[in-house]
């Protein structure tokens, strides 16, 4: 192909509109605005599993992003503060600072600190108390769409897949209790096997792969962005997280399934 060639269909490529057309048309009748929540169960986990849907669908107050018409505010809401080494309090504060990097505020930034949601693999979390941190996010910041791990984590974390039963959890409270309104659930699929770890090349490949309803395709061609919101994280820079940055899927593409 033709450098000239090349270069357009990379452009055609980045762009997130297609994308921002796709999660955000129809779904938000409140005059063009969004407010877009990530539900993640540790600091860290942002940039490590959201960062391409953060970029593709946009994330800079105090300003907001424009996308397909839409202006864009993303708020973080972290289930606990990663203290299963005692490191809660330092990690709070790289959550921060990572979201500072991805132009996320620290007022739109809630980390949960409750003994009942502590991280750990055999820590078990009752989606129902998840659940009510949501609702309560929700209210609070006027979220208008819902960001998070499908029932599968992406690593099976356990805390990772209860963050997805509380979004379930949270959806059919509020659909027998509220009349309209309700944000918009979109869950991360998780892709096993060798192919998770496919880097760069899922993001390529994935160009050549038909559109399926009710799933958006985020895409980003470097790891530099997620890179810069790991390197806030430096409690939990050991190699194989480097390993994860060049390739792990995650860092490169997001494939949102809407609940």
């Amino acid at each position: 192909m033709p450098a000239r060639g090349l270069s357009e269909s990379l452009r055609g490529f980045l762009e997130g509109g297609s994308a921002g057309e796709a999660f955000f048309g129809g779904d938000d009748g409140r005059h063009g605005r969004a407010v877009v929540t990530l539900v993640v169960a540790h600091p860290d986990d942002e940039c490590m599993f959201f960062a391409p849907a953060m970029a593709r669908l946009g994330s800079s107050p105090p300003e907001a992003a424009e996308t397909s018409g839409t202006k864009v505010r993303w708020t973080v809401l972290c289930l606990s503060n990663g203290n299963a080494y005692g490191l809660g309090k330092l990690r709070e504060k790289e959550l921060y600072l990572s979201c500072e990097t991805l132009k996320i505020p620290r007022a739109d930034v809630e980390v949960v600190d409750d003994p009942e949601l502590q991280d750990g693999m055999e820590e078990v979390w009752d989606p129902r108390l998840v659940a009510a941190y949501i609702r309560k996010h929700v209210s609070r910041h006027g979220t208008t769409h819902l960001v998070g791990f499908d029932e599968r984590g992406i690593s099976g974390h356990p805390n990772h897949c209860a963050c997805s039963q509380a979004m379930r959890v949270f959806l059919k409270s509020e659909q027998a209790s509220t009349k309209g309104g309700l944000p918009v659930i979109w869950m991360q699929q998780t892709f096993g096997g060798l192919g998770q770890y496919g880097g760069l090349l899922c993001a390529l490949l994935c160009k050549r792969r038909r559109r399926k309803k009710r799933t958006v395709t985020c895409v980003q061609l470097s790891c530099i962005k997620a890179f810069l919101a790991m390197k806030q994280h430096r409690s939990q820079l050991v190699w194989y997280r480097y390993l994860h940055l060049i390739f792990s899927r995650y860092v490169y593409i997001n494939v949102l399934q809407k609940m």
